[in-house]
């Protein structure tokens, strides 16, 4: 049975809702301000404040975004820091628009104009996330359990929900009883019978819940109803941007192989790419050979360190970096994992290593077509023969073209073991599922973040409502597949 999917789009849908209308806001305040002003509708002078205007617009909701004001509810901040974060977000792009008219004197805002904006658009901003978002409605949910495991996860991912987020109970399949707090509503084989009285908006189950004949029919006809079913692994991608691999099937995916279809991840992305890199490069040769002498001076060794890495499909290619360990960092031919304050990195390297500078190089490779701006990072053959024992579905990231930067770069610290390595791999499944222009454009901002503050910080994902369920995809629980 097919399952809606248009939810797993929702979290991107709103985030991008969110970062337009906050992008219109500051073009909006300024209008007004002009007409206060110049007390005029239509001032010829407003048509000079546009590039100025433009950047502010451009500037606002990628501070937002970066700062994290379009994340969930939980994982947000108290008020008194969402005030202080706000403020500051205005401040830097009150300095953006004014560093704007300093280059371009024709763009250059009025004092009064500027004022009078800023002040409106700080209104407007402070209005929408300080008050706006603390009225989000959330759809009333139900799960359906079939087993001790699905009672555990509905327990536990009951827990870990946000602010304003909860349960109304579980509907359990006939011989099984559920121990969990929550209430338990009924049998599922009465379950489009009681959507309507106990205003059920969303049903979430297990996948395997999914393919019962008895339940499947159920499951399509509170669709039509209106009601929307979720397996657990999209209450995952929604809730938390991630995919659980003790969740993941084969069915799974199978649809997660779409994306590639789409114009612009087999044309537009490669243009993009291509535009890009070749722009940065020029721009930050250089800072490039500034960095390439204080390597060279810091330690004896080559510039570019050159390492084979595992490209689309597997293919080997080598990948290029700034030197930022000791020449003899494996002299003995075996391969290390990094780890933290790594003896063998140079005082440079390891500066170089935290704000990401000595990956600058990979412009080359993605100009070479090796590698693409946003994508799974290519990993070493070397670490690929385990990792690919170990971690399931690993060799599924090599179906992409690897990135300088991806959604578990961002999302998740340097790695330095298998248990790192999984982990990553499930934001990198979800991006192969969900990549597209706009989350590559977030991304992009998330790294920027990421380069700002030394580091990717570990990211909420749930991870404890899976807490105790060990291997459970090798070894699932008993099959449900006449479930009623």
């Amino acid at each position: 049975m097919p399952i809606a999917h248009s939810s797993n789009d929702s979290h991107w849908k709103r985030v991008t809702r969110s970062f337009l209308i906050d992008a219109a806001l500051l073009p909006l305040a300024f209008k007004v301000a002009a007409v206060i002003r110049f007390e005029d509708l239509y001032s010829s002078r407003e048509i000079g404040y546009l590039p100025a205007i433009i950047c502010g617009a451009i500037t606002l909701p990628s501070l937002l975004y970066i700062r994290g004001f379009y994340v969930s509810s939980k994982m947000r901040r108290d008020r008194s820091e969402e005030v202080l974060q706000l403020l500051g977000v205005l401040a830097l792009t009150t300095l953006v628009v004014m560093a704007m008219g300093t280059l371009v004197y024709s763009a250059r805002v009025g004092r009064g104009v500027l004022g009078i904006g800023m002040a409106l658009t700080a209104v407007l901003v402070m209005a929408r996330h300080l008050i706006g978002s603390r009225t989000r409605r959330f759809p009333k949910t139900v799960f359906v359990v079939g087993n001790a495991r699905d009672d555990q996860l509905a327990r536990t991912f009951n827990q870990t929900l946000g602010k304003g987020q909860s349960l109304l109970g579980v509907f359990t399949v006939p011989g099984f009883t559920s121990t969990c707090a929550i209430p338990r509503l009924g049998c599922s084989k009465d379950i489009d019978l009681m959507a309507e009285s106990l205003g059920i908006e969303c049903v979430m189950c297990d996948e395997r819940l999914v393919d019962a004949p008895a339940l499947g029919p159920k499951l399509r006809k509170l669709r039509f109803q209106g009601v929307n079913v979720s397996t657990l692994i999209q209450a995952f991608e929604e809730q938390y941007q991630i995919v659980p691999l003790e969740l993941v099937t084969e069915r799974w995916l199978l649809n997660a192989c779409t994306q590639p279809q789409l114009l612009y991840i087999r044309k537009l992305k490669r243009a993009f790419d291509l535009a890009a890199a070749s722009l940065l490069l020029l721009l930050l040769a250089p800072l490039c050979a500034v960095i390439a002498v204080i390597v060279k001076l810091s330690s004896p060794g080559p510039v570019i360190y050159r390492q084979t890495r595992c490209g689309k499909f597997g293919r080997p290619f080598q990948v290029f970096k700034f030197r930022s360990m000791r020449a003899d960092a494996e002299h003995d031919g075996k391969a290390r994992w990094w780890s933290k304050n790594d003896p063998r990195e140079t005082f440079f390297g390891r500066w170089m290593r935290k704000y990401r500078i000595d990956e600058i190089p990979q412009l080359v490779n993605i100009l070479r077509g090796e590698m693409s701006f946003v994508g799974p990072r290519p990993e070493r053959p070397e670490f690929m023969d385990v990792l690919s024992k170990e971690v399931p579905f690993f060799m599924e990231r090599t179906m992409l073209l690897p990135g300088l930067t991806g959604w578990a770069q961002v999302n998740y610290p340097y790695g330095s073991n298998v248990e790192d390595a999984a982990r990553k791999m499930e934001f990198d499944l979800y991006y192969m599922k969900h990549m597209s222009l706009v989350l590559d454009v977030f991304i992009m901002l998330d790294t920027l973040r990421t380069v700002l503050g030394g580091g990717a910080q570990a990211r909420q994902t749930g991870r404890e409502a899976l807490a105790g369920l060990g291997q459970s995809t090798s070894a699932p629980a008993t099959p449900l597949v006449n479930a009623a």
